[in-house]
Parts: structure tokens; sequence; C-alpha cells
């Protein structure tokens, strides 16, 4: 009996020993990171809807010439008043300015702007109160040098690397107004607001170097007070040249 029994508990320690070889292994609990799981439950971004343009900057420089269209009065004690449009006494016209385009639109530049025009012409004031120095008229020829910064916008397209345009700009006048007659001379300058419009194109020699054409109207109005024998002592000039430049520019 005990030897039956002995060989029962063999059997089944043997039979246990097989059902544990076989058995799976244990199970680990797998590693978890936070921020994997975060990650990995977050919507999608959704895509920008807004359009952030590329600034695009142009330094360029234009040269050419003003036909000097000035509305002038000349008042004096003594010489009277006359006007005159000195129309035709124009010289040479020259800019410079950096462009930013595409800032705030496709099509749309901004720029600053320096002006120059260098003016001359003559003018005959008849006395109406008599012999002045013994002359009843006296003809006074006149500099008037137009220095201005200028605050512009334009319409200038892409169209197969040509480029029109259209723009308007509003600034500020330094000019120099100087006279001479009769052997004496005086000059005097002042500071006032100036306007302009303009138009024109321009073509891209290269991906990087354009050149064109600006046609360019520009306005602006001062006193000059300019005392003396030869020259009377009020001055008011509405300076409206009229330009042509052919310019060249860089493009960033």
């Amino acid at each position: 009996m005990a030897t039956r029994m002995l060989s029962v508990a063999a059997g089944i320690g043997i039979l246990a020993g097989m059902v544990s070889a076989h058995a799976d292994p244990p199970l680990v609990a797998p590693s978890y990171d936070i921020v994997d799981s975060v990650l990995a439950t977050r919507p999608p971004a959704a895509p920008s809807s807004g359009y952030v343009l590329p600034v695009r900057l142009r330094i360029e420089g234009g040269l050419g010439y003003n036909n000097g269209g000035t509305d002038t009065t000349i008042s004096s004690p003594g010489i009277g008043s006359v006007s005159t449009n000195l129309f035709g006494g124009g010289g040479l016209a020259a800019e410079a300015a950096i462009w930013s385009d595409d800032m705030l639109m496709p099509t749309l530049s901004l720029g600053a702007q320096y002006l120059y025009f260098d003016d001359s012409g003559s003018i005959t004031a008849s006395s109406s109160a008599g012999p002045v120095l013994g002359l009843t008229s006296a003809t006074a020829n006149l500099g008037l040098t137009t220095n201005a910064l200028m605050f512009d916008a334009a319409w200038r397209p892409n169209i197969n690397g040509f480029h029109p345009f259209l723009g308007t700009g509003i600034g500020v006048a330094f000019t120099t107004l100087s006279g001479s007659a009769l052997g004496f001379s005086a000059s005097n300058s002042q500071a006032a607001v100036a306007g302009q419009a303009f138009l024109g194109f321009d073509y891209d020699l290269t991906s990087n170097v354009y050149a064109g054409v600006t046609g360019r109207f520009f306005i602006s109005e001062a006193t000059y007070h300019a005392p003396g024998v030869g020259v009377p002592n009020n001055i008011n000039i509405t300076n409206r040249p009229i330009s042509l430049m052919a310019h060249i520019g860089v493009r960033f």
C-alpha cells in the first residue's frame, strides 16, 4: 500500500513538471509613457487659413528731365504784382527709392523716395507806380531747387517679368529760390507739403535687376521772401514740374 502511494505521488510530480515546462511565461506590464499617450490622443493640427506674404525689397535710382512748370506770382511795394507761368524753364530730375513689394497684399508696393528737381527761368515785372531806379520794368532770373522726401504707394503687378505701375505719394519738399536782377542777387529757402502722382513700367532684365521709365507729376507751394533792390520782396510759387525719368533697380 505504501509502495502504491509513493508511485502515485511520483507520477503527480512528474506531471506537474511537464505542465510547468509548457506553461506560458508570466505576464509583464508594458512600460507606459504619459507623454506618448497625450500625443497619441491629440487631434491633428488644423491647416492655417492665413497667407503670409513674403517681403521683397528693391532699391532703385533714376535720372531724367522736368519741364519746370511753375505758377509764379511776384509782389513788391512800388513794383506791384505780376503772375506768370515759367513753363519750359526746366532742368534735371533725379530720384532714389527703396520699395517693399507684396507687403500687405499682392501687387501693392510701399516705398520711401528722394526726389530732386532743378528749374530755372526768367520773369519781367512792370512798375505800377512809375519808374523805380529809373526803370519801369525789371527782368529777374530765377532758379528753383527742390529736394523732396516722399512716402509712396503703388499698384505694380507682375506680368511675365513686365511690371506696369501706377501710384501716388505725399511728403515734404525743401526748396531754395534764388534770383538775380539789376546786378543784385538773393535767395530764400522754404519747406512745404508736397504730393505726387506717377505711372510707368519696368521690365526684369535678370532675376534681380530691372529697368524702366517713370512719368511723374509733382506739386508743392511756398512763399519766398527775398528783400532787396534787385529781387522783389515776396514770390509765391506753385511748383508743379512734370518729369520723365529712366530708372534701374536691384531686387533682393
